[in-house]
């Protein structure tokens, strides 16, 4: 793996935004470089979860997952302007 850079990214599937801060923070602890607010955690919370992931880890690179084919820009700007990378 010469010159390869390998990035570990844990997936916040959880239905409230509390639990998924708890399992970020201990992902964070052990060396995570990517937070996905996953689907189901967007879907229960909205995009104030993408808010809420991004100011508490904003060291990281965060990721929204959404799972939507119509108007998806609106979605990813969205997304962006709540913190997401």
């Amino acid at each position: 793996m010469k010159n390869k850079t390998v990035k570990v990214q844990v997936s916040l599937d959880f239905l409230s935004i509390d639990k998924a801060l708890e399992v970020g923070k201990v992902a964070s602890q052990a060396g995570a470089d990517w937070i996905e607010v996953g689907t189901p955690l967007i879907t229960f919370q909205g995009v104030r979860a993408i808010e809420a992931i991004a100011k508490t880890f904003p060291e990281k690179t965060i990721v929204a997952d959404y799972k939507a084919l119509d108007g998806i820009a609106k979605y990813v700007k969205e997304a962006a302007r709540r913190g997401a990378h």
